[in-house]
C-alpha cells in the first residue's frame, strides 16, 4: 500500500492543479486522456470522435473546442440556435445569436470579426465567420464549456496548436554559426498569429504552398499590392519552394540578394 500512495497522491494533485489552473501539462499523458474523457462524458460527446483538440497558451496546455464539437452538441442537447442581431460597430461586424435547450434554457452570445477595408467575396467570408462565432460561442455556452472555440484561436494573442520546443538551450559556448541570411529557409515571418516568428524552413511544404497562396488571393481579393513584411514571406517562400525542386534556383536567388 505505500508504494501505491505517492503515485496517487501526485496524480490527485496534478487533476486539481487543472481543475483550478486549467493546466493540463502538469498531467501525465495517461491522466491527459482520463481527464479529456471525462471532460467528454461531462457534456455526452463520444471522445472517439475527437470533438476537443490541445491548445498551448501562455505556457498552459489546454482544450479547445474543434468545429465538429458545437455541432455534436446543438444534436446531443437538441439546441437550436438563430440569429438575433447583426450590426457593424466601426469597422468590426458583429453577430448575436441565441440558443435554446430542451429544456427551455435560453442563452445568447456575439461573434466579432473585422472588416475594415474589405469587399466582395472577403467581406462575406468575413460576415459569415462572425455567425459560425456566435453560433459556436453560444452552443458552447449554454453547455457549460468554458474554453476557446477553434474560430477564435487567431484572435488569442499567443495560442499556439503547436507544443512548444522542449529542446533544452544550447549554451553560448556550443552554439551553432550563424546561419546564411541569403537563405530563404533562414527567413522568420514577422507577421500574424499561426506562423509569426517560426523559419520558412520549419513548414511543411505543402502548408507554405497553401499560406502564400492564401495571402496573395487576400490581397488580390482587396485590390492591394503585396507589400512589407507580407511581400518579404511571399518572396523567401517562392524562392525556398522553388529551391527544393531545383537547386539551382537557390544559387539564383543567393546571387541576387
Amino acid at each position: 500500500m505505500s508504494t501505491k500512495l505517492p503515485a496517487k497522491v501526485s496524480i490527485t494533485g496534478a487533476i486539481e492543479k487543472v481543475l483550478i489552473g486549467g493546466d493540463l501539462s502538469q498531467l501525465s499523458e495517461q491522466d491527459c486522456l482520463l481527464y479529456y474523457k471525462a471532460v467528454c462524458k461531462s457534456v455526452g460527446l463520444n471522445p472517439l470522435t475527437k470533438p476537443f483538440d490541445y491548445l498551448w497558451l501562455n505556457g498552459k496546455k489546454v482544450l479547445y473546442a474543434n468545429k465538429g464539437c458545437a455541432e455534436q452538441l446543438r444534436i446531443k442537447h437538441k439546441i437550436s440556435v438563430r440569429i438575433t442581431r447583426c450590426e457593424h460597430v466601426n469597422e468590426i461586424f458583429v453577430v448575436t445569436a441565441e440558443a435554446t435547450n430542451d429544456k427551455g434554457r435560453v442563452d445568447s452570445a456575439t461573434g466579432a470579426v473585422n472588416v475594415g477595408g474589405l469587399r466582395g467575396e472577403a467581406l462575406s467570408n468575413a460576415m459569415m465567420k462572425a455567425e459560425t462565432k456566435a453560433k459556436r460561442r453560444v452552443s458552447l455556452s449554454i453547455c457549460g464549456l468554458n474554453m476557446p472555440d477553434e474560430s477564435e484561436l487567431e484572435t488569442i494573442a499567443g495560442a499556439s496548436t503547436a507544443p512548444p520546443s522542449t529542446t533544452p538551450a544550447t549554451p553560448a559556448s556550443q552554439a551553432r554559426p550563424p546561419q546564411n541570411p541569403h537563405d530563404p529557409g533562414n527567413y522568420v515571418v514577422q507577421f500574424g498569429q499561426k506562423y509569426k516568428g517560426i523559419a520558412i524552413r520549419d513548414l511543411a511544404a505543402d502548408e507554405l504552398r497553401d499560406y502564400v497562396a492564401y495571402l496573395k488571393r487576400s490581397t488580390a481579393e482587396q485590390k492591394k499590392p503585396l507589400g512589407g513584411a507580407v511581400k518579404e514571406f511571399v518572396t523567401n517562400a517562392e524562392a525556398y519552394l522553388a529551391a527544393k525542386d531545383d537547386p539551382e534556383s537557390f544559387q539564383n536567388f543567393n546571387e541576387a540578394s
